[in-house]
């Protein structure tokens, strides 16, 4: 009895020290849903966790027991030392660029942790500081707002990310406290204008659902708009792009009609919107024109072919001509600002920053000396010569930079946006081109402590999102620094055509290349690795993960897609993605089967640890896909590793910065994570408590 007992003892002991403490996971009913298509029945056991309505209990308490499941396991983890140095480390804030009236540059300023924005003033002679308004936590983003300050500096305009796919544009009365004066929902990503009592901005058609995408002028005083212009539903995806003439009143309008033709016209907004039409022509479709800015006399475009080949040219409105300012076949396009009678073009190819000054009269070409990596983000500046930007890298926060134009490759340190609560010297990062098997090459940025020792076993955090741009691989983010600190690699990917690499395909076997090489080059190894994806990146790991469950130890999901058979009517995202993975015939149905990591899950299989992360009021991808594929998973698969939910309320990716759950995400991941793979998190490791 006395051995019977001391047994007992020793396995409670054993299991509630392993990473599955005897989890009991809540009863998910094989209610079993068919599909009939093309003459084949499709079993979906778990439909039911689709249906969102107060009546659906069994959803209701699935979901509730899913959260105490989920809060028990953290609370084993409990670590309030952690929890400080997030906060610490969220003290941290953004510049983000607004714009330059006279000597003042206007600048937005947000404390990541408290979500609280501030507009400033920084004084190019005097360089003195000043606080402008405090527009609280109204705003949801950090780097990707579209922003526009009138020209009498007494207005604010700001498109406002409140999900992927749904954006409200917000205007700021800077005379009286930074109020908010209007509010105006279902916009496009994409900068507003203001000119005088007028607010010209593009409504998305995609959100409201009866039209193609319309262009309206709101006046402030009479809160009354009119619609200037209105593309038709099939043309929905097509970008209209608007660029305005300050001085002069016009705004330039360029979309495509009938049957795809380029069109653009002049709106002159003091003569009651009288619109003059500009250009006219035939569009290639192996081209895509982009209207990115307008002078007296020139429009500027950005053309992208099917090669991602870039090119920045100006159509001179009397001469009727266009003509090439810049192309380059070794780096990708970036960025393009204005400056008096020149253009500032940005290119990067990962490991190199180009950046170009440009005359528009007689294309004379100036290199502009900027940092080899990280970010560059210029500022328009229409009436003065002095060049303006902010630059920030992996592990430096963004500082503020000037040069002129008689002399861009002289530099003059500014201003910095925050102390920096650690070392960034501690850290290091490769820039690396892998070429895979077919010949494709695939970008990747590996940053870690200096100091590691490259055995193989090292904790491994993989970031996947399919189309990561260079902009968002180079950008500063806190979470990273959380994870390298405590020993872990960091490692993300960016395709050299990342805009054609949303094919799952593609980004599976780059995913899968990289893990390839990571293990290869003795960075890490299978069971000390974590994949992490974000949308169709979720999608691409679950079926990596499938095919073989030992290639990692943890995974986490962020707003995946799992149930391809059902993504169209379940979601509403734009960009004409939900035409991605359509079927009209029986081998297109299969074709999307095989890419549907709900419908190709494995029974009695030992999957990796697995924390799914919806956002539970997401208006882009419904959290369903989450609750199917866990229940799934909890009901069919075996071994000790947990498998858990965390639904929060709105989530994004880590290098998008948006501030919803943002500091909670941040905790339970990095605890989550450390638990499995055995990582001991220690305060002592904080790369600004090094040598103290």
């Amino acid at each position: 009895m006395i051995k019977l007992t001391l047994c007992i003892m020793f396995l409670s002991y054993f299991l509630g020290s392993c990473i599955n403490p005897g989890l009991n996971y809540p009863y998910a009913e094989n209610n079993t849903a068919t599909d009939s298509l093309f003459g084949e029945v499709i079993k979906d056991d778990y439909r039911w966790l689709e249906i969102n309505v107060a009546k659906n209990e069994k959803r209701k308490e699935w979901l509730e027991a899913q959260s105490n499941l989920t809060g028990t396991f953290f609370s084993r983890l409990d670590n309030d030392f952690l929890k400080d140095r997030i906060s610490s480390l969220g003290e941290m804030s953004n510049f983000i660029p607004v714009g330059i009236q006279g000597r003042e540059f206007y600048y937005l300023k947000t404390n990541i942790y408290k979500n609280k924005t501030c507009l400033f003033t920084y004084n190019l002679d005097s360089h003195k500081i000043q606080l402008r308004a405090d527009l609280g936590n109204s705003l949801r983003s950090l780097n990707r707002l579209k922003l526009c300050l009138s020209s009498d500096a007494k207005t604010l305009a700001v498109v406002n990310i409140n999900n992927d796919y749904q954006n409200s544009l917000m205007v700021f009365d800077l005379e009286n406290s930074g109020e908010i004066v209007a509010e105006i929902p279902d916009v496009t990503l994409s900068l507003p204008f203001l000119y005088g009592d007028q607010l010209i901005y593009i409504e998305d058609g995609f959100n409201t659902n009866n039209f193609g995408n319309r262009v309206y002028s709101y006046n402030l005083k009479s809160q009354s708009k009119t619609v200037l212009f209105e593309n038709d539903f099939k043309h929905l995806s097509d970008p209209i792009d608007l660029s305005l003439n300050q001085d002069k009143g016009f705004l330039y309008l360029s979309a495509y009609h009938d049957n795809d033709k380029l069109m653009v016209e002049m709106f002159d907004l003091n003569k009651s919107f009288t619109s003059n039409p500009v250009l006219n022509l035939e569009r290639e479709k192996a081209l895509n024109y982009r209207l990115c800015g307008s002078d007296d006399n020139h429009l500027f475009y950005i053309i992208h072919d099917d090669m991602s080949q870039d090119r920045v040219l100006s159509y001179h409105m009397e001469n009727k001509k266009f003509h090439v300012l810049s192309e380059d076949s070794e780096h990708i396009l970036s960025g393009f600002n204005q400056i008096k009678d020149h253009v500032i073009v940005s290119y990067n190819n990962l490991k190199e920053n180009k950046v170009l000054l440009i005359n528009v009269n007689d294309s004379i070409k100036k290199p502009i000396k900027v940092l080899k990596h990280g970010i560059q983000s210029f500022v328009n500046n229409p009436k003065d010569t002095t060049l303006l930007y902010i630059e920030e890298t992996l592990f430096q926060s963004q500082t503020l930079m000037k040069s002129h134009m008689s002399d861009p490759s002289t530099r003059n340190f500014l201003l910095e946006s925050a102390y920096m609560p650690y070392d960034h010297s501690d850290f290091k990062s490769e820039h690396i081109t892998i070429t895979t098997s077919s010949g494709k090459e695939i970008d990747v940025v590996i940053s870690y402590k200096k100091d590691l020792d490259l055995n193989g076993k090292n904790p491994t955090i993989l970031f996947s999102y399919p189309n990561s741009t260079r902009e968002a691989v180079n950008s500063f983010f806190f979470s990273r620094i959380l994870y390298m600190e405590q020993g872990y690699i960091f490692v993300q990917r960016s395709s050299k055509d990342y805009s054609k690499d949303i094919k799952l395909e593609n980004n599976q076997d780059g995913i899968m290349e990289t893990i390839e090489y990571l293990i290869a080059n003795k960075y890490t190894s299978n069971k000390y690795l974590c994949l992490s994806g974000y949308e169709y990146g979720g999608t691409a790991i679950m079926n990596i993960v499938n095919k073989n469950p030992s290639v990692c130890k943890a995974v986490l999901l962020s707003d995946g897609i799992f149930d391809m058979l059902h993504h169209t009517s379940l979601d509403k995202m734009g960009n004409n993605d939900q035409q991605l993975y359509t079927y009209k015939t029986k081998e297109e149905l299969f074709s999307v089967l095989d890419m549907s990591p709900y419908h190709k899950l494995k029974s009695n299989v030992n999957y990796p640890a697995i924390l799914a992360l919806p956002g539970n009021d997401n208006q882009s991808i419904n959290p369903s896909h989450s609750y199917k594929l866990i229940a799934k998973l909890q009901m069919r698969t075996k071994g000790d590793n947990p498998i858990l939910l965390y639904d929060q309320k709105k989530i994004r990716r880590d290098d998008d910065l948006v501030i919803f759950d943002y500091k909670e995400k941040i905790y339970h991941t990095l605890s989550f994570v450390s638990e499995v793979l055995d990582v001991q998190l220690d305060k002592k490791n904080y790369s600004h408590n090094k040598g103290n």
